[in-house]
């Protein structure tokens, strides 16, 4: 089990914020549930009350089949989802989440800054696979990521027939979000990715403040089958945002953030045990 931990002042001085009961972080969790018929792509958004960042996103509940297009997000306070359900598939209903994060403070208190960054279109060669780094800002840490395995695509097509690109690995440390693109098409594809950082920012006059951010790797054995594993941030905490790394023989179902948990669903196709990386990312005010 590997983990980081780090505090990011809104002052100059790593000093504790007065009136800790007046000044939280609120995590409430958007829900949204879609039907895909078979052969189709379905395009949607959710959005995250307002006052309230969109720091991650993920699928809740998985639908054995769909393929994950695109999970990106859209501004400060939305996350875009496109999904696709291929022929062979009968008709299904996905649940994604997204994580919904803001200070509860008093007027010239120190309060959550989060910067959006996006790749260009990365190009995934045919039969391989494409590691991609996105750094985040100095004074700024890693929460969600997000990506998009068809970018020159529409937002609907008249059917579906399978994405040759997967999303591997999603994980993090305390500066840097990492990925790895599969390609399994004898062509190369593009990929564009992108990451969510947040960090404080203290108003002109305001008290100091300081966010804890820790980041959480456990190696998980995985089982023949569908499984659906969970991990909680310590009393106190809540969830930013998930990670995976995923060894072959193993397929994502889903992976959200979900209030002071993370939640993954995985599937093993093989005859035996298979290890799984799964990363929690947790914060508070301290």
């Amino acid at each position: 089990m590997r983990k980081w931990v780090i505090w990011l002042c809104a002052a100059g001085a790593l000093v504790a914020v007065p009136a800790a009961i007046s000044q939280v972080v609120l995590a409430p969790t958007v829900y949204h549930s879609a039907s895909l018929p078979s052969d189709s792509i379905r395009t949607f958004t959710v959005t995250c009350p307002a006052a309230y960042f969109a720091v991650s996103a993920g699928v809740s509940k998985a639908a054995p089949g769909v393929t994950t297009l695109s999970l990106r997000p859209a501004g400060a306070r939305a996350f875009v989802f496109r999904f696709g359900n291929p022929s062979t598939n009968p008709d299904r209903t996905i649940s994604v989440a997204v994580a919904c994060r803001k200070i509860r403070a008093l007027s010239g208190k120190p309060r959550l800054k989060l910067v959006r960054l996006k790749t260009k279109p990365v190009l995934v060669p045919a039969k391989g696979q494409k590691l991609v780094v996105i750094q985040c800002p100095n004074g700024t840490v890693p929460a969600g990521g997000g990506v998009d395995l068809a970018p020159r695509r529409g937002k609907a097509l008249a059917g579906f027939g399978g994405s040759p690109l997967e999303l591997r690995s999603q994980s993090s440390d305390l500066k840097r979000f990492g990925f790895d693109v599969r390609n399994t098409d004898s062509k190369p594809h593009a990929a564009v990715l992108y990451g969510n950082c947040v960090t404080l920012v203290r108003p002109a006059g305001s008290e100091p403040g300081r966010l804890q951010v820790k980041v959480t790797t456990r190696t998980t054995p995985v089982q023949p089958g569908l499984h659906t594993f969970k991990r909680s941030c310590l009393s106190g905490w809540v969830a930013l945002a998930t990670g995976y790394t995923l060894a072959p023989k193993l397929t994502l179902g889903g992976s959200a953030a979900v209030g002071r948990a993370g939640k993954w669903t995985i599937a093993n196709g093989g005859v035996g045990q298979v290890l799984a990386q799964l990363q929690l990312t947790c914060v508070r005010l301290a």
